[in-house]
């Protein structure tokens, strides 16, 4: 089992939020967190789970946990993007690695 990504946790998060008709103040209270850590969550995600995402999901009863892993070549939208814009050469495999990396 692996930790799910940060940007699913927080959507994950935003639609617990929607559904019961929450603030981030409100969330913020019930879980004993600041709101700006809340606020933080939204405007300025962190690269991996935090105490605060753990404390939210775990009030929220969200899984932190994927039980699927996850394999790059069967994301069907990655590998069209590869095979449409990467020229095969490790210098440009390289440039396209580095532009991932700086998104994520």
């Amino acid at each position: 089992m692996q930790v799910k990504k940060v940007t699913i946790l927080i959507n994950e998060i935003g639609d617990f939020m929607k559904k019961n008709n929450l603030k981030q103040t409100e969330l913020s209270n019930l879980v004993s967190i600041s709101q700006s850590s809340v606020s933080r969550l939204f405007t300025d995600p962190p690269k991996k789970p935090t105490s605060t995402i753990k404390a939210i999901c775990n009030y929220a009863k969200i899984d932190i946990y994927s039980d699927e892993e996850v394999h790059p070549e069967n994301s069907e939208i990655l590998m069209t993007a590869l095979k449409e814009n990467w020229d095969g050469t490790k210098t440009h495999a390289r440039k396209i690695a580095k532009i991932i990396k700086a998104a994520c």
